[in-house]
């Protein structure tokens, strides 16, 4: 059964990205946990950095772009850091949810399993999250989208990981046609 079938067949399975929400989440909780262990927080339930938190650790990195302050290092590589882990998180937790996507399908369609992870597999994240981002685009450009399309939401308590996720999808979007 497995020989019919090819990654452009299963692209439908890659669009409702339901899968890639979890993957934020647990991004966003990862982030955060290393932020309250900084702040001494003990308790687990308040885990995820929101938006608003994200815009205060990266304010000063931005007033730096913009020439409007000089921040220390510390600021620049907390922003910094926060921005590459998350990049990391969403590109881990799209192929993590991707492949745990495929699982479920093999095991309902009663598709062939190692076929299945097979294509998932090899399906690049920038595929499964349809963010693009152009080749040397540098952190502090990802920082400066990011922050933008972060400070006009309205709702400042949304998971950040989550607001950056829809923020690169918007400003760097895949080409449908390649």
């Amino acid at each position: 059964m497995s020989a019919g079938f090819s990654i452009s067949d299963f692209r439908f399975l890659c669009r409702p990205r339901a899968w890639l929400l979890a993957a934020l989440f647990l991004c966003a909780a990862g982030v955060a946990a290393q932020d309250q262990a900084r702040a001494g927080m003990d308790k687990p339930h308040a885990f995820m950095i929101t938006t608003e938190k994200w815009l205060s650790n990266c304010r000063p990195y931005v007033q730096a772009l913009d020439g409007d302050a000089q921040p220390s290092d510390e600021e620049l590589v907390l922003c910094a850091g926060l921005v590459r882990g998350m990049l990391a998180g969403l590109h881990f937790g799209g192929k993590l949810g991707a492949l745990g996507y495929a699982s479920t399908a093999a095991v309902v369609f009663k598709l062939d399993q190692e076929a299945m992870f097979a294509l998932f597999s090899e399906l690049d994240a920038s595929e499964l999250l349809d963010i693009c981002l152009p080749d040397g685009l540098r952190t502090a450009d990802i920082i400066s989208a990011t922050y933008a399309h972060l400070a006009d939401l309205p709702d400042k308590d949304r998971p950040a990981t989550l607001a950056m996720y829809e923020a690169l999808q918007a400003k760097y979007p895949c080409d449908e046609e390649g």
